[in-house]
């Protein structure tokens, strides 16, 4: 019954919290991975960053990856309690991102996404608060100033700020201040990079390697590895976004005009990210990880609003079961 355990957040919720994190982490502790993903210094300065400090050592590229997701998902349940979107004193949300972060044994290493998803989740922190702050410009400012930070470590997420764009329409914002300061936030830290490109005699061949990616659009081309284990897990996954997103939006109008906003904002939130799934390039697997966020968010609400909660409490538990024994058969 862990759906009805993790609907209050005392103490033991927490360690509990670890220990599910541990259980779905196992296999990669057994048998650390380090992430496949290439990394491009002038594309991913960041990721490049991360990966000079850790020496590429695969048990401590898990423990710190581990830290990271778990301190993600507290983040996220703190920011959907934060700003209304589910109930106080729970920690579901943080559950779910766990679960479904923890999905594929790919990913259970230190990923780009998962401290891009950090910044992202940061990024949705200030917008969700946006309607109800009549002078947003420092928000705003943040907003593009994280989508930046987020893109130093997985580039796609740069395409994010047309997500943020959709949401100044839902949120009324047509003034020409919000658009121009969203851009110039994203901006900023670009422009102490390309500085710093530029003082090491490097700039043209970042340039380069941005015209390239832009030029590296690549279709479907879906490359993790997939078992038949797998097909379950991620269809499993699918139904259930796809429940919760119908049931969410199906209640929408009982919500109150604040909270209906923040849901649609999300819900582009995902759509965007989707569409990054036929722009990414080289790095459209990682897609996947970064739309675990509006995913959890969803299914999180759906999740505390069902009535026939041993229904989901089966399936849900049947996923944490199918989840832990793909890790681990991966493992050996």
């Amino acid at each position: 019954m862990l759906i009805k355990t993790f609907q209050e957040s005392y103490p033991v919720q927490y360690l509990l919290l670890i220990l599910v994190g541990l259980a779905i982490w196992a296999g990669a502790f057994i048998h650390p991975l380090v992430s496949t993903m290439e990394v491009n210094r002038f594309l991913t300065p960041g990721s490049a960053l991360l990966q000079s400090i850790t020496f590429g050592i695969p048990v401590l590229n898990t423990l710190i990856a581990f830290v990271i997701t778990f301190l993600t998902a507290l983040l996220l349940n703190y920011v959907m309690v934060q700003n209304n979107v589910v109930e106080r004193n729970t920690l579901v949300p943080a559950l779910v991102f766990i679960v479904f972060y923890g999905h594929s044994a790919s990913y259970l290493s230190l990923h780009p996404t998962i401290i891009a998803g950090f910044f992202m989740i940061l990024t949705l922190n200030n917008l969700l608060s946006l309607y109800t702050d009549e002078q947003a410009y420092e928000k705003v400012f943040n907003i593009g100033f994280f989508i930046s930070l987020a893109s130093f470590f997985y580039l796609p997420a740069i395409y994010l700020l047309v997500f943020v764009w959709f949401s100044f329409f839902i949120y009324s914002l047509y003034q020409w201040r919000e658009w121009l300061i969203s851009i110039i936030g994203l901006i900023t830290p670009y422009l102490f990079l390309w500085v710093w490109f530029f003082w090491n005699d490097e700039l043209d061949i970042a340039f380069e390697n941005y015209q390239s990616f832009v030029l590296s659009f690549s279709g479907f081309n879906y490359s993790l590895p997939i078992g038949f284990l797998n097909y379950t897990i991620e269809i499993i996954i699918a139904l259930f976004f796809l429940w919760a997103l119908f049931k969410v939006l199906a209640r929408l109008d009982e919500k109150p005009i604040t909270i209906r906003k923040r849901y649609w904002a999300i819900f582009w939130m995902f759509v965007i990210t989707f569409i990054n799934f036929f722009i990414a390039g080289d790095f459209f697997n990682a897609t996947q990880a970064f739309l675990m966020i509006p995913m959890t968010i969803f299914v999180s609400v759906a999740l505390l609003e069902v009535n026939r909660k041993w229904v989901v409490e089966l399936i849900f538990g049947l996923l944490v079961v199918l989840i832990i024994i793909n890790n681990l058969m991966t493992a050996f």
